[in-house]
């Protein structure tokens, strides 16, 4: 990892997506910069790629599960305003048609 004047990278070493994780033995911190530019590394010098426990698993599914339940209800609740927003703007014709205009913005159509 290399950060420089305050940007900094980032690495993943778990999250529930993944059936390993990588465990960190050892690092060290070198810093190369001066005041006037600072630059630093953090070196990994001992990792480990290891399973997790099932309990870990089995936790990361849950997680999953409840971040994909909020991402379809705020979809809904978004499409819900979008839908309210927008009938307004369809004509008449597109009205008695029953036109939905998430639809219209979907295939790119307009009358």
């Amino acid at each position: 990892m290399c950060g420089e004047g305050g940007e900094y990278e980032s690495s993943v070493f778990d999250c529930p997506l993944f059936l390993k994780k990588i465990t960190l033995f050892e690092s060290k911190s070198i810093d190369l910069g001066n005041d006037f530019s600072p630059v630093s590394y953090l070196a990994l010098n001992k990792m480990e790629l290891t399973d997790k426990t099932q309990q870990e698993i089995d936790e990361g599914q849950l997680i999953l599960a409840k971040l994909k339940q909020k991402a379809q209800a705020f979809l809904k609740n978004n499409a819900d305003t979008s839908v309210a927003n927008k009938s307004d703007n369809l004509s008449e014709s597109q009205q008695a048609q029953g036109i939905n205009p998430v639809d219209l913005e979907i295939v790119g159509a307009s009358e």
